[in-house]
């Protein structure tokens, strides 16, 4: 009896060894299997990703080259424009540029920049409108800059006189309709201007704005920050 019980206990013992040697096997070639399968993508190298060795190298000498750059704009500015930026502003008030006028004069208070002069242009409304609207928020903000205005083209390259002439003929004109009076109304400022006082200087007899653009920009080489909401650039070339 004890013979009978030893060899039934060897033989299943190989059985269950012959079974695990089986399941080892199959295991092991499944794997196999998987690791040469054409579907497998193999893991990307890290410079493959940035567009390989070449490209990083051309990446990292172009952030070098604009920091270059940055830095020589930077130093031309500290010398010739300094701490406090130098501004002047070419628009055609509006209800638009009347804010961005009154935000740029509290910036000038602040002690941030320093305005040189604003002139005016026909856009919104007519331009004795925008010289009107341009002087009294001025006055208004308490500025006293030069306040320059646009004579009408068919003599804005004539003699002083003409111009003169020019500009009287347009105050007498209907300048209620026109460009944008629609959306900023009939005084460019929605009916403001007519409760603000100005300075005293009328359109007829302000300075001709593209010969003040050209006259600062002479008078402060490569210093002053000219912002051209305006058209009267176009003068300039």
């Amino acid at each position: 009896m004890a013979s009978q019980k030893n060899d039934r206990k060897r033989s299943l013992e190989g059985e269950l060894k012959a079974r695990r040697t089986s399941v080892d096997t199959s295991l092991s070639g499944s794997m196999q299997d998987a690791s040469a399968s054409p579907t497998a993508s193999p893991r990307r190298a890290r410079s493959g990703s940035l567009g390989g060795p070449t490209k990083t190298a051309e990446m990292r000498a172009f952030g070098v080259e604009t920091l270059k750059q940055m830095t020589k704009i930077q130093n031309l500015k500290d010398k010739f424009v300094g701490e406090k930026p130098l501004i002047w502003v070419d628009c055609d008030p509006g209800g638009d540029d009347s804010f961005a006028l009154m935000w740029l004069f509290a910036l000038a208070q602040k002690g941030h920049c320093k305005v040189l002069g604003i002139s005016t242009v026909d856009g919104n409304v007519s331009a004795p409108l925008t010289y009107n609207a341009a002087d009294k928020v001025a006055t208004l903000c308490g500025s006293t800059v030069n306040i320059c205005a646009q004579t009408p083209l068919r003599a804005r390259f004539k003699s002083q006189e003409e111009r003169r002439r020019a500009r009287l003929e347009e105050l007498q004109k209907d300048n209620s309709e026109g460009g944008a009076a629609d959306i900023h109304g009939v005084d460019g400022m929605g009916g403001l201007s007519f409760k603000l006082r100005g300075s005293g200087r009328s359109y007829a007899d302000a300075d001709e704005s593209y010969e003040q653009i050209i006259e600062v920009l002479l008078h402060y080489p490569r210093q002053v920050v000219l912002v051209c909401i305006g058209t009267n650039v176009v003068c300039l070339v």
